[in-house]
């Protein structure tokens, strides 16, 4: 019988590797800190506890999606995390803000999908840092999704530099990479103070 559940586990690691996506490959990264890993296992799980996750643990909570509620789109949705991230009529300018964040050569928009699982277009390096900020973002619309904030642009500027000086911090020479990614009209001065 050991045989079998060894067997059964190796299948399921197989299927999950086949499920990689360019924001899982962050991963790898040795020097990304343990609170943004256990957020991106998380978010690829979907273990993030947004109220459609939260009624399945307790049936006295709404699965509404607050966002649509606090914008007045109604009947509001579930609120999943893939809902605030891609349908969310509450969040549609952080989305769009965030399509036109990067300039990396061909990277003019990101594409949908693309917000929620990655880039994967560039070097190594480009598309590591790309999904960094992806997940910056992510966690950003995760965390300020009741509140005003959410599209608070400036707010989420800020918020991207201090999350990107913390996951940085080991590495600055990658650091002073990022606002050669960033459309030259996101100014992150923080940054720039880098040396």
């Amino acid at each position: 019988m050991s045989d079998i559940s060894s067997k059964n586990l190796t299948i399921k690691l197989e299927l999950q590797e086949d499920k990689k996506t360019p924001l899982s490959e962050l991963m790898e990264h040795s020097f990304i800190p343990n609170t943004f890993r256990v957020f991106l296992l998380k978010y690829l799980t979907n273990r993030l506890l947004c109220n459609a996750q939260l009624h399945h643990i307790n049936n006295g909570i709404d699965q509404s999606c607050l966002c649509c509620i606090n914008n007045g789109f109604l009947p509001p949705p579930k609120e999943t995390i893939h809902h605030l991230l891609k349908y969310c009529p509450g969040t549609s300018a952080l989305r769009n803000f965030m399509s036109n964040f990067f300039v990396v050569e061909a990277l003019n928009q990101l594409e949908e999908d693309e917000i929620c699982v990655g880039v994967n277009r560039f070097s190594q390096q480009k598309n590591m840092i790309c999904n960094i900020i992806i997940l910056v973002f992510i966690k950003f619309t995760y965390q300020y999704r009741r509140t005003a904030l959410i599209n608070d642009f400036n707010f989420l500027k800020d918020f991207i530099v201090d999350q990107l000086n913390e996951i940085f911090t080991l590495k600055k020479h990658l650091l002073r990479q990022v606002n050669s990614l960033i459309n030259p009209n996101i100014q992150l001065e923080s940054l720039d103070e880098v040396n």
